[in-house]
């Protein structure tokens, strides 16, 4: 309520949140029940209520506390899904990932892994997804060249882009763009 009231909100502003946030920390609380823990710490409350602001279920939490032995903190489980939601995941597709970690009778710090294999992957794709289009830019244009009389291009072009597609390659992706740039350099066809 003070954070609120230092916030400008109204007194109606600030007892609707105050509804809303009793709301979802009950509705967490009984999910957690239902899936089988009967007494959730105030962590696991809070953090179960957190996750019912950004828009999961009571099903869904439910669902990852079925999972999880009863005598086993769901706080590590809640920061991954959040963490895992941060990066992009769905939250189904993150319950989803959760409940087979937890199926597969992983450790917290298993768990912890998950949300960084998650961010790795997001970067690693999207920089080698770079890599691929700039070898088949690079081969495209070398094949314009080339088709112009320009002595050579046509080879840059293509050491170029298969340059591009062997770094992609190197880091576990298929070249598909780079390939294709370096067999239009070669052809002389963009």
């Amino acid at each position: 309520m003070a954070e609120g009231q230092a916030k400008g909100a109204s007194d109606a502003q600030v007892a609707a949140a105050s509804s809303r946030t009793l709301v979802q920390l009950e509705g967490a609380f009984d999910a957690m029940v239902r899936g089988g823990h009967a007494n959730p710490s105030d962590a696991e409350v809070s953090r179960g209520a957190s996750l019912l602001a950004r828009g999961y279920t009571s099903v869904q939490l439910e669902a990852v506390a079925r999972k999880a032995p009863s005598d086993r903190s769901l706080t590590v489980a809640f920061d991954a899904l959040s963490a895992l939601q941060a990066n992009g995941v769905s939250a189904t597709s993150a319950v989803v990932q959760l409940e087979g970690q937890l199926a597969a009778h992983a450790t917290d710090a298993q768990l912890r892994g998950l949300t960084t294999s998650v961010a790795a992957t997001a970067g690693v794709t999207g920089a080698l997804g770079v890599g691929s289009v700039a070898g088949s830019t690079a081969g495209s244009a070398a094949g314009s060249a080339a088709t112009q009389g320009v002595a050579g291009s046509a080879a840059a072009g293509a050491g170029a882009a298969a340059t591009g597609a062997l770094g992609t390659a190197a880091g576990g992706v298929h070249a598909t763009g780079g390939v294709t740039g370096a067999v239009g350099g070669v052809l002389g066809k963009p």
